[in-house]
């Protein structure tokens, strides 16, 4: 690049160079070849220092890059996790979702319907989980990942202690959802006020 720069500077303008000698007034009578080496100098010395600035830029940015990787790739180990959260609570949703349409009227009572809902409810409320909620994966080490507030893990065991009215909750409504629409009626709230109250206190709002 540098042989680059010598060759362009062969051809600058002389006037350009005459330009110079007004930086050296007590020489008015320097050579002109004098002046054009050391005009030619000056230039080369600062588009050594550009150069030299940009390769420490460019190295900067490269340094950050692979930083940012890394830490992507930190954070990235929690998604498999979250993932399976995040489905958990939709099949939680589906189900329960059924068994509210019936018990408001917007959907037919059907005990087997209604009975493998609740079946499901109770299936999904025990199922061992755990290593789906690793340390660290809240939402305030991973903001816009999960909703999941870090209170869940600092108070255990309060999230437990509400999840354990939840099984309570799904398993009276799995032995008695497919016995009638009053039975779904009367205890639906119970399954959907422990699932509220779990929300309310350990997932942050939308």
């Amino acid at each position: 690049m540098l042989d680059d720069c010598m060759d362009i500077l062969k051809i600058i303008p002389m006037n350009l160079v005459h330009q110079r000698t007004a930086s050296w007034p007590f020489f008015p009578n320097l050579p002109e070849n004098i002046i054009m080496t050391d005009f030619r100098c000056s230039i080369l010395h600062s588009l050594e220092c550009s150069m030299k600035y940009i390769l420490k830029l460019t190295c900067s940015l490269a340094i950050m890059a692979v930083i940012g990787l890394g830490s992507a790739f930190a954070d990235g180990k929690f998604d498999n996790a979250i993932k399976a959260r995040k489905a958990l609570m939709s099949l939680y949703a589906w189900n329960l979702g059924q068994l509210g349409a019936m018990a408001k009227g917007d959907a037919e009572y059907n005990p087997e319907a209604a009975k493998t809902a609740a079946d499901n409810i109770l299936s999904l409320a025990t199922l061992n989980l755990g290593s789906a909620w690793p340390q660290g994966s809240d939402s305030t080490a991973l903001p816009g990942a999960t909703r999941a507030k870090a209170e869940a893990w600092t108070t255990y065991p309060e999230s437990a202690n509400i999840h354990k009215s939840l099984v309570t909750a799904a398993t009276t409504m799995a032995d008695v959802a497919g016995s009638g629409l009053d039975q779904v009626r009367a205890n639906i709230g119970a399954v959907g006020g422990a699932c509220s109250a779990c929300h309310k206190k350990f997932r942050e709002t939308e």
